[in-house]
């Protein structure tokens, strides 16, 4: 995406978004704003590193004052009027975990799969899992000593995930065949093993 389009589409997230009273939820966006819910996601997440929308609670997010103050000042513009343009490629669930975990730091299963669009997937809590192994065991993770409580009577809870090697925009991948983790983000690099320790 060029850098003037994510200009101007992170303008229309910060339009579309409340200042004020209830907060809205990432289908919320997507819905109101006409993009895909992924694009939602990956506009949102700058915008809250930089904190011109707050998350209220998990997946729902408010329009704070410099996000007030960045319209007033026109640094964001609501964007081109016109036919509304089709991704030419869906991401792939690992991209989006992986944007979502980028987003969150430190997040359960669950908090994640609340960030992503599953549609369509067999089981995304298995694959979301079995990525989250590879990541933990190439040093990129690291799981949180507490445990999140569960919802039903007999869970023993959810593991936290934190992230503690943000290697950059570009999720890793596991390659089966080598049995190795891969970094894109530096020319398909193998991700060296780190000692697998416990955090607060």
């Amino acid at each position: 995406m060029a850098v003037a389009e994510t200009h101007w589409k992170g303008g229309i997230i910060l339009h579309a978004l409340p200042a004020e009273g209830a907060c809205m939820t990432l289908d919320q966006l997507a819905a109101r704003t006409g993009l895909a819910r992924d694009r939602v996601t990956r506009l949102v997440t700058p915008l809250n590193k930089n904190g011109l929308v707050s998350m209220v609670r998990l997946g729902c997010y408010r329009r704070t004052p410099a996000g007030d103050s960045a319209l007033a000042a026109g640094k964001f513009k609501s964007g081109p009027k016109g036919p509304k343009r089709v991704p030419s490629k869906k991401s792939g669930l690992k991209d989006k975990l992986w944007s979502a975990l980028r987003m969150l730091r430190k997040a359960t299963v669950p908090e994640l799969l609340e960030l992503v669009d599953t549609t369509g997937l067999k089981d995304p809590d298995g694959l979301t899992t079995r990525y989250l192994l590879h990541l933990r065991k190439a040093g990129v993770t690291g799981l949180a000593r507490k445990r999140v409580a569960g919802t039903a009577p007999t869970s023993n809870g959810y593991s936290q995930h934190i992230l503690l090697r943000d290697l950059g925009p570009k999720a890793p991948v596991w390659k089966a065949t080598a049995k190795q983790l891969l970094d894109p983000n530096k020319g398909g690099q193998p991700i060296l093993p780190t000692a697998e320790v416990e955090h607060d």
